[in-house]
């Protein structure tokens, strides 16, 4: 009996292959009336979030994207403002400190620098030198004294001066002399040093090959201020600095003749100068 099942249960498998239909799967089954069930359409639609307005100036909103970066746009500008005044004011601190800089140099300097002019000057003829009765006797003389009147040396001075008769000083102009026949010398500190010169025709040529004596009409012309005696010259020399510089000096006799012991002469109303 068993045999027999068993038999039967082969065929029947046997059968149901040969016949080449699939197995329905489930999925596939149809309800009860027959008809496949309707299919389920699935739509995703997005919301928009509410319009984003931003902030007023001064306002702050944590939960708005615009005001932040409206925020952050402002604190760079801000940034960069604060930049540039800072960059500013402190190029004005720089040069304010340069500026105070070069004038405490100036200062520092014209107080040490050495200062060149005349310190005493006189005028006399040739009565005072116990010349009476001499040819010399009537020739007028200047006595000038330099002065280092600065705290520092004096280098490659250079000194040249002359003694005319001319009749109005303010219309002087004094020649332009060669500095380069002169003698370089050095002048300490309040070092002094006399130079005397004589009453000359022309300042130009060498001292002793043109000077004069004071004739009658010379002297009258002077005591009448008519005349004046002019003493001009100039000085030029270095600083301790390696400075060039420069005095010029102008001093002027008239109205009396023969001169007062110890008359010193004033100074002209121009051409007195130093650098």
């Amino acid at each position: 009996m068993a045999m027999r099942f068993l038999v039967f249960a082969v065929a029947l498998g046997f059968a149901s292959a040969s016949s080449g239909e699939p197995p329905k799967q489930p999925s596939e089954a149809t309800n009860a009336s027959g008809a496949k069930p309707a299919p389920i359409h699935v739509a995703i639609t997005e919301v928009p979030a509410a319009q984003d307005a931003g902030c007023k100036k001064g306002e702050t909103k944590r939960d708005s994207d615009l005001c932040a970066q409206w925020e952050a746009a402002e604190a760079s500008r801000n940034a960069a403002n604060y930049s540039f005044w800072a960059v500013l004011i402190s190029a004005v601190g720089t040069g304010f400190l340069f500026f105070t800089f070069l004038q405490a140099r100036r200062t520092s300097r014209a107080e040490l620098r050495a200062y060149l002019f005349t310190e005493v000057t006189a005028i006399y003829d040739g009565s005072h030198l116990g010349l009476n009765g001499t040819n010399e006797e009537m020739l007028p003389r200047a006595s000038i004294t330099l002065r280092n009147f600065g705290q520092t040396p004096a280098h490659d001075v250079k000194h040249w001066g002359a003694m005319i008769l001319i009749p109005n000083q303010e219309d002087f102009e004094p020649p332009e002399p060669d500095m380069g026949i002169c003698a370089g010398g050095l002048f300490a500190p309040n070092a002094s040093q006399l130079y005397t010169r004589l009453l000359t025709a022309n300042p130009l040529q060498p001292e002793m090959a043109n000077v004069f004596c004071f004739t009658d009409d010379a002297i009258e012309d002077i005591r009448q201020a008519r005349l004046q005696l002019m003493i001009f010259g100039r000085i030029t020399y270095k600083d301790v600095f390696r400075k060039k510089r420069n005095t010029t000096y102008r001093m002027f006799h008239t109205g009396t003749w023969p001169p007062p012991d110890g008359a010193s002469p004033p100074f002209a109303t121009r051409g007195n100068k130093s650098d």
